[in-house]
């Protein structure tokens, strides 16, 4: 579990400068389910090929499959595209180092799936946007349409909790609370 937690923690930190809006979570969240989705396909495709060409061509898989989604976010909303840009392809960085036991070892999968990296992202970028606005968004094709969810919060000034800074801090707690969890379910395990 050590192990893993760090993994996620890592494959999370590309994420935080681009998931200071719930809209932009939502996108990012839409684009790693799609390249984990392609990632099963390569899994299933690959152990048929033998040696380093099957790594190497699921590698080139996953870069296909970012362009894809790219594209097909510029058809959707040229805006979210021009706003997210550099960050598409920085997520499917996380996807790949979340799926690179499966890639580069060879072997089957031990630990748990990458699946949870999707609500993590979501609710992630839900709470910084509570916490330095006080409202929520979603991803519209002409942009971002904003929903007050706490009245008058820029009076409060804690735009802080947008910051990349700020992220960290949060990636910070959310790890201390899984590696707390993870200490009391292992205790109880033990006492059972």
């Amino acid at each position: 579990m050590k192990k893993y937690l760090a993994v996620l923690l890592f494959a999370l930190c590309p994420l935080v400068p681009a998931a200071a809006r719930l809209a932009y979570g939502i996108v990012l969240a839409a684009e790693t389910a799609w390249l984990i989705a392609c990632a099963a396909g390569i899994r299933a495709i690959t152990p048929k090929l033998s040696g380093n060409p099957g790594r190497y061509l699921a590698v080139a898989f996953l870069a296909a499959a970012t362009a894809l989604f790219s594209l097909a976010l510029r058809a959707y909303s040229p805006i979210l595209s021009l706003s997210l840009g550099f960050y598409v392809y920085l997520a499917a960085f996380s996807c790949l180092l979340m799926e690179n036991d499966v890639f580069f070892s060879g072997r089957p999968r031990r630990s748990v799936p990458s699946w949870p990296l999707i609500p993590s992202v979501v609710i992630f970028s839900a709470i910084r946007e509570l916490l330095a606005a006080g409202t929520l968004s979603v991803p519209l094709p002409e942009g971002i349409r904003f929903f007050p969810v706490i009245p008058s919060y820029a009076s409060y000034s804690l735009g802080f909790w947008g910051t990349s800074g700020a992220a960290l801090i949060l990636l910070g707690f959310v790890a201390w609370a899984a590696k707390f969890a993870q200490r009391r379910l292992n205790a109880r395990k033990g006492e059972a």
